[in-house]
């Protein structure tokens, strides 16, 4: 019977191992920690808020293509290259009061290679200092390569705001 009970085990860990190591529970585990640090909270250090932009670059593929929607309350363009993308969401992040982003929820991943298209929607607030530009569902429709050294990492991004149900 502890044969049986152990082998049951190690099968068990074995499928885990397996199912924790699969590409798709990376890719989403660099999603949720993407969105861990693009957050920041009410009375963040502001040493905090600029360290920020350097944990976002280690998300970001070289060049990172921008598709906002057409009603963002700040231009921004099409493209950046990682360096810049980390050094301008820096600077965002010590002019915001807070960015909460909550119940990140996968609608799609899909997966080729060293390539993915993973689609996820999340409750939003960016709150500034005279305003709140972004107070809803955010839903986000992005691209990730398999980078050698960072693994996966976000090559384009495109979003759009919804309401709350």
């Amino acid at each position: 019977m502890k044969r049986v009970s152990g082998a049951a085990i190690i099968l068990a860990l074995i499928l885990m191992s397996w199912w924790w190591f699969s590409p798709t529970q990376i890719i989403k585990r660099r999603v949720a920690s993407l969105i861990d640090t693009v957050q920041v909270p009410t009375g963040m250090s502001e040493i905090g808020r600029k360290s920020r932009g350097a944990h976002l670059a280690d998300h970001l593929a070289a060049s990172l293509e921008i598709h906002p929607p057409k009603h963002f309350f700040q231009t921004l363009p099409a493209s950046l290259k990682r360096d810049s993308a980390a050094a301008g969401y820096a600077f965002f992040a010590t002019t915001v009061r807070r960015i909460s982003l909550e119940d990140l929820e996968f609608d799609q991943i899909d997966r080729d290679g060293n390539r993915a298209h993973v689609v996820f929607h999340l409750d939003a607030i960016v709150e500034m200092p005279s305003v709140t530009p972004v107070d809803g569902i955010l839903h986000f429709d992005t691209q990730w390569i398999l980078d050698p050294d960072l693994g996966w990492v976000m090559r384009s991004i495109q979003w759009h705001q919804t309401g709350r149900q």
